[in-house]
Protein backbone atom coordinates (compact mmCIF):
# COMPACT_ATOMS: atom_id res chain seq x y z
CA UNK A 1 0.00 0.00 0.00
CA UNK A 2 3.22 2.20 0.82
CA UNK A 3 4.38 1.68 -2.59
CA UNK A 4 1.16 2.06 -4.50
CA UNK A 5 0.44 5.69 -2.45
CA UNK A 6 4.28 6.42 -3.24
CA UNK A 7 3.63 5.82 -7.13
CA UNK A 8 0.30 7.57 -6.81
CA UNK A 9 1.71 10.63 -5.74
CA UNK A 10 4.30 11.09 -8.92
CA UNK A 11 1.22 10.17 -11.70
CA UNK A 12 0.67 12.91 -14.18
CA UNK A 13 3.76 14.93 -13.19
CA UNK A 14 6.43 15.08 -16.15
CA UNK A 15 9.42 13.29 -15.36
CA UNK A 16 12.63 14.25 -13.99
CA UNK A 17 14.80 13.62 -16.35
CA UNK A 18 19.20 14.36 -15.64
CA UNK A 19 20.17 15.22 -19.75
CA UNK A 20 23.82 16.76 -18.91
CA UNK A 21 25.57 19.60 -18.46
CA UNK A 22 25.27 20.35 -22.79
CA UNK A 23 21.53 19.77 -22.52
CA UNK A 24 18.87 22.11 -21.23
CA UNK A 25 16.08 20.95 -18.82
CA UNK A 26 15.29 20.98 -14.79
CA UNK A 27 18.24 19.31 -13.57
CA UNK A 28 20.49 20.57 -16.08
CA UNK A 29 24.22 21.66 -14.28
CA UNK A 30 24.79 25.55 -14.43
CA UNK A 31 27.97 26.19 -16.71
CA UNK A 32 30.22 29.19 -15.52
CA UNK A 33 30.44 31.76 -18.81
CA UNK A 34 33.89 31.48 -19.86
CA UNK A 35 36.39 34.41 -18.57
CA UNK A 36 36.73 37.09 -20.67
CA UNK A 37 40.46 37.22 -22.19
CA UNK A 38 42.55 40.05 -20.41
CA UNK A 39 43.91 42.63 -22.19
CA UNK A 40 47.47 42.51 -23.18
CA UNK A 41 49.87 44.97 -21.52
CA UNK A 42 51.39 48.03 -23.18
CA UNK A 43 55.41 48.12 -23.90
CA UNK A 44 56.44 50.72 -20.75
CA UNK A 45 58.29 53.67 -22.64
CA UNK A 46 62.00 53.54 -21.90
CA UNK A 47 63.06 55.44 -18.99
CA UNK A 48 64.80 58.61 -19.48
CA UNK A 49 68.55 58.87 -18.53
CA UNK A 50 68.88 61.46 -15.81
CA UNK A 51 72.29 63.03 -15.11
CA UNK A 52 72.93 62.96 -10.66
CA UNK A 53 72.69 66.50 -9.38
CA UNK A 54 74.06 66.49 -5.53
CA UNK A 55 77.87 65.12 -5.70
CA UNK A 56 78.81 67.65 -7.95
CA UNK A 57 77.77 70.64 -5.57
CA UNK A 58 78.89 69.42 -2.50
CA UNK A 59 81.53 72.36 -2.30
CA UNK A 60 83.42 74.65 -3.76
CA UNK A 61 85.69 72.71 -4.86
CA UNK A 62 83.55 69.75 -6.24
CA UNK A 63 81.89 72.39 -8.56
CA UNK A 64 85.57 74.30 -10.15
CA UNK A 65 86.28 70.58 -10.64
CA UNK A 66 83.64 69.79 -12.25
CA UNK A 67 83.53 73.12 -14.94
CA UNK A 68 87.07 72.25 -15.47
CA UNK A 69 86.20 68.02 -16.22
CA UNK A 70 83.75 69.49 -18.68
CA UNK A 71 86.31 71.51 -20.33
CA UNK A 72 89.02 69.24 -20.89
CA UNK A 73 86.43 65.81 -21.52
CA UNK A 74 82.96 67.07 -22.51
CA UNK A 75 84.00 68.78 -25.48
CA UNK A 76 85.30 65.73 -27.08
CA UNK A 77 81.44 64.06 -27.23
CA UNK A 78 79.66 64.25 -30.25
CA UNK A 79 76.60 65.50 -28.92
CA UNK A 80 78.65 68.27 -27.90
CA UNK A 81 79.90 69.08 -31.51
CA UNK A 82 76.39 68.38 -32.78
CA UNK A 83 74.07 69.61 -30.16
CA UNK A 84 74.61 73.57 -29.97
CA UNK A 85 72.17 73.58 -26.43
CA UNK A 86 74.77 71.45 -25.09
CA UNK A 87 77.77 73.55 -25.97
CA UNK A 88 76.63 76.82 -25.33
CA UNK A 89 75.56 76.03 -21.64
CA UNK A 90 79.06 73.62 -21.14
CA UNK A 91 80.43 76.97 -22.08
CA UNK A 92 78.92 78.86 -19.64
CA UNK A 93 79.06 76.08 -16.82
CA UNK A 94 83.29 76.12 -17.86
CA UNK A 95 83.12 80.10 -17.40
CA UNK A 96 81.20 79.82 -14.36
CA UNK A 97 83.67 77.85 -12.59
CA UNK A 98 86.85 80.01 -13.49
CA UNK A 99 85.08 82.71 -12.05
CA UNK A 100 83.99 81.01 -8.54
CA UNK A 101 87.48 79.75 -8.42
CA UNK A 102 89.05 83.04 -8.77
CA UNK A 103 86.70 84.38 -6.74
CA UNK A 104 87.53 81.33 -4.05
CA UNK A 105 91.37 82.24 -3.53
CA UNK A 106 90.54 85.57 -3.32
CA UNK A 107 87.70 85.22 -0.28
CA UNK A 108 90.29 82.72 1.25
CA UNK A 109 93.10 84.76 1.13
CA UNK A 110 90.99 88.06 2.57
CA UNK A 111 89.87 85.10 5.55
CA UNK A 112 93.72 85.38 6.08
CA UNK A 113 94.38 88.53 5.92
CA UNK A 114 91.67 89.41 8.49
CA UNK A 115 92.85 86.76 10.55
CA UNK A 116 96.20 87.90 11.18
CA UNK A 117 94.75 91.77 11.41
CA UNK A 118 91.87 90.80 14.37
CA UNK A 119 95.37 88.77 16.36
CA UNK A 120 97.52 91.67 15.91
CA UNK A 121 94.41 94.62 16.97
CA UNK A 122 93.86 91.64 20.14
CA UNK A 123 97.29 92.00 21.14
CA UNK A 124 97.30 96.15 20.73
CA UNK A 125 94.23 95.97 22.88
CA UNK A 126 95.88 93.85 25.69
CA UNK A 127 98.65 96.27 25.50
CA UNK A 128 96.62 99.42 25.82
CA UNK A 129 94.51 97.93 28.78
CA UNK A 130 98.05 97.73 30.90
CA UNK A 131 98.98 100.86 29.62
CA UNK A 132 95.74 102.66 30.93
CA UNK A 133 95.87 100.88 34.18
CA UNK A 134 99.18 102.23 35.07
CA UNK A 135 98.64 105.56 33.97
CA UNK A 136 94.86 105.45 36.27
CA UNK A 137 96.95 104.21 38.80
CA UNK A 138 99.29 106.63 39.01
CA UNK A 139 96.46 109.69 38.33
CA UNK A 140 94.45 108.15 41.50
CA UNK A 141 97.73 108.26 43.84
CA UNK A 142 98.48 112.02 42.90
CA UNK A 143 95.08 113.68 41.79
CA UNK A 144 93.58 114.58 45.30
CA UNK A 145 90.55 116.26 43.36
CA UNK A 146 88.04 114.80 41.11
CA UNK A 147 88.90 118.09 39.06
CA UNK A 148 92.02 117.30 38.86
CA UNK A 149 91.48 113.68 37.65
CA UNK A 150 89.05 115.38 34.86
CA UNK A 151 91.88 117.41 33.99
CA UNK A 152 94.36 114.51 32.85
CA UNK A 153 91.43 113.22 30.82
CA UNK A 154 89.98 109.93 33.18
CA UNK A 155 85.98 109.99 33.96
CA UNK A 156 85.59 110.38 38.10
CA UNK A 157 84.03 106.92 39.28
CA UNK A 158 81.49 107.83 41.56
CA UNK A 159 79.54 105.08 44.02
CA UNK A 160 75.81 105.45 44.35
CA UNK A 161 74.13 103.40 46.68
CA UNK A 162 70.44 102.42 45.96
CA UNK A 163 68.16 102.69 48.62
CA UNK A 164 66.46 99.74 49.82
CA UNK A 165 62.80 99.35 48.51
CA UNK A 166 59.71 99.66 50.50
CA UNK A 167 56.80 96.97 50.47
CA UNK A 168 54.60 97.77 48.08
CA UNK A 169 51.41 97.56 50.38
CA UNK A 170 49.83 96.60 53.51
CA UNK A 171 46.15 94.28 54.06
CA UNK A 172 44.60 94.55 57.65
CA UNK A 173 41.70 93.48 58.91
CA UNK A 174 40.10 92.34 62.38
CA UNK A 175 38.71 89.33 62.68
CA UNK A 176 36.38 89.49 65.69
CA UNK A 177 36.28 85.65 66.26
CA UNK A 178 39.67 85.40 67.14
CA UNK A 179 39.63 89.12 68.63
CA UNK A 180 42.62 89.91 66.73
CA UNK A 181 43.98 91.70 64.11
CA UNK A 182 45.66 89.73 61.01
CA UNK A 183 48.46 92.01 58.80
CA UNK A 184 49.69 90.86 55.75
CA UNK A 185 52.66 92.74 53.71
CA UNK A 186 53.24 92.67 50.30
CA UNK A 187 57.01 92.62 49.87
CA UNK A 188 59.18 94.37 47.17
CA UNK A 189 60.54 92.14 44.71
CA UNK A 190 63.23 89.93 46.33
CA UNK A 191 62.65 91.11 49.87
CA UNK A 192 61.04 88.74 51.69
CA UNK A 193 61.78 90.37 55.69
CA UNK A 194 60.15 93.34 56.79
CA UNK A 195 59.22 95.62 60.30
CA UNK A 196 55.46 96.09 61.24
CA UNK A 197 54.60 98.86 63.59
CA UNK A 198 51.34 99.45 65.35
CA UNK A 199 50.13 102.74 66.48
CA UNK A 200 46.64 104.12 68.13
CA UNK A 201 47.56 108.02 67.66
CA UNK A 202 49.99 107.64 64.06
CA UNK A 203 50.96 111.52 64.49
CA UNK A 204 53.02 110.69 67.88
CA UNK A 205 56.27 109.26 66.54
CA UNK A 206 57.12 108.30 70.02
CA UNK A 207 53.67 105.92 69.56
CA UNK A 208 54.43 103.55 67.23
CA UNK A 209 55.53 100.25 68.77
CA UNK A 210 57.25 97.70 66.50
CA UNK A 211 55.16 93.74 66.06
CA UNK A 212 57.75 91.20 67.58
CA UNK A 213 59.17 89.43 64.20
CA UNK A 214 59.92 89.44 60.65
CA UNK A 215 57.76 87.72 58.38
CA UNK A 216 55.04 89.03 56.05
CA UNK A 217 52.25 87.78 57.92
CA UNK A 218 51.33 88.65 61.24
CA UNK A 219 48.66 87.97 64.35
CA UNK A 220 47.99 91.23 66.82
CA UNK A 221 46.13 90.34 69.71
CA UNK A 222 45.32 92.28 73.12
CA UNK A 223 44.31 95.71 71.10
CA UNK A 224 42.28 97.79 72.75
CA UNK A 225 38.55 98.68 71.47
CA UNK A 226 39.57 101.58 68.48
CA UNK A 227 41.10 102.78 65.47
CA UNK A 228 44.67 101.78 65.14
CA UNK A 229 47.01 102.09 62.52
CA UNK A 230 49.50 99.44 60.83
CA UNK A 231 52.64 100.27 58.67
CA UNK A 232 55.43 98.65 57.32
CA UNK A 233 59.25 98.89 56.26
CA UNK A 234 61.65 96.40 54.18
CA UNK A 235 64.79 95.16 56.17
CA UNK A 236 68.12 93.46 55.30
CA UNK A 237 71.10 93.20 57.73
CA UNK A 238 70.98 96.99 58.79
CA UNK A 239 69.62 98.44 56.50
CA UNK A 240 65.68 99.21 56.22
CA UNK A 241 63.75 101.02 53.64
CA UNK A 242 61.17 103.62 54.21
CA UNK A 243 57.87 103.23 56.03
CA UNK A 244 54.47 102.70 54.29
CA UNK A 245 51.74 105.06 54.39
CA UNK A 246 50.05 103.99 57.83
CA UNK A 247 46.56 101.81 57.34
CA UNK A 248 43.35 102.05 59.70
CA UNK A 249 41.90 99.27 61.35
CA UNK A 250 39.12 99.50 63.54
CA UNK A 251 39.19 96.70 66.83
CA UNK A 252 35.97 96.38 68.71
Amino acid sequence: MRAGRSLERFRGRPALVNRGPDVPGPLAMQVKPMATPKKAKRPKAPKKLRTKDPPEKASVQTRVGLSALVGQKASQSPIWQTVTAVSDSGTKLVNAGTALDSADKAATKADADALAAHTVRDAAQVEWDGAYAVYSSNVRQNAPTPADVAALALTVMVLTSHALAMPLGVDVKFDANLSQVDIHVKPAPGLKHVEIEISATPTDPNSWKRVKGNGLKRKVTGLAAGTWWVRACSVRAEDESDYTTPVAVVVK
